[in-house]
């Protein structure tokens, strides 16, 4: 499965994320706006069937889980790739800059939320194992 369509006019770059250098493109389609992060390394053969395997089983359907609609790897570079519904907000990160001080209410609100969504993940028999706040974007 590769995602080899040109960059659209109405396609909008987000910047690579200085931790992970992974890039995004935000896919403008009216009826499914998604962004393609592109991960910033290059898989061996030898690990090409494990990323497909995980993607595979990262497709969860959950309110407080951003959906995986695709993924795959460009042939050429052997660079992975996930399809996503687009989070508009950004992370929490962008939203809460470090030391900044969160309402209590926000705090209680964000650990519902999450804490719904791992409970979900894990009855899945999935552990996301990267739990900070620079990957966990806030949806519409």
């Amino acid at each position: 499965m590769a995602y080899d369509r040109p960059l659209r006019p109405t396609d909008r770059q987000i910047p690579p994320d200085p931790l992970s250098g992974a890039r995004a493109v935000r896919r403008c389609l009216p009826q499914n706006p998604g962004s393609i992060k592109v991960f910033n390394i290059r898989l061996t053969p030898e690990e090409i069937p494990a990323f497909l395997n995980e993607a595979r089983n990262m497709r969860l359907r959950h309110p407080h889980i951003v959906s995986i609609l695709d993924f795959g790897i460009e042939p050429t570079s052997s660079t992975p790739f996930l399809v996503m519904d687009y989070a508009p907000h950004g992370t929490l990160r962008t939203r809460h800059p470090r030391n900044t001080q969160v309402p209590l209410y926000t705090v209680v609100h964000y650990v519902k939320q999450i804490a719904s969504a791992l409970q979900y993940a894990h009855e899945e028999h999935l552990i996301h194992r990267d739990v900070k706040p620079e990957n966990i974007l806030i949806g519409p």
